[in-house]
């Protein structure tokens, strides 16, 4: 890995260790790892640390919920002011 994506990383983390919110920094560390190309699918074969695990499992569920969105392309019903959503 370049040394650009450990800054990128201690910047992300930094305010939240200060804080002790070692959840905030787990997503973080979590969300730049990806954002430099790092697959979920590789982090997930080395996860040990608890609060790693809740992130990776809390972004798989997002990004399977957003592929399952794109996948069936909703659109919403009636006005925009609804909030019912129907199948394309």
């Amino acid at each position: 890995m370049e040394p650009e994506v450990f800054l990128d990383i201690w910047k992300a983390m930094h305010p939240h260790l200060e804080g002790g919110d070692l959840q905030s920094a787990a997503d973080d560390f979590l969300h730049v790892m990806i954002e430099h190309g790092v697959d979920a699918g590789d982090i997930k074969e080395f996860v040990m640390d608890e609060h790693l695990k809740k992130s990776l499992l809390d972004f798989l569920a997002d990004e399977d919920v957003a592929e399952y969105v794109d996948e069936h392309e909703f659109d919403a019903v009636g006005d925009e002011d609804n909030d019912e959503y129907d199948y394309a």
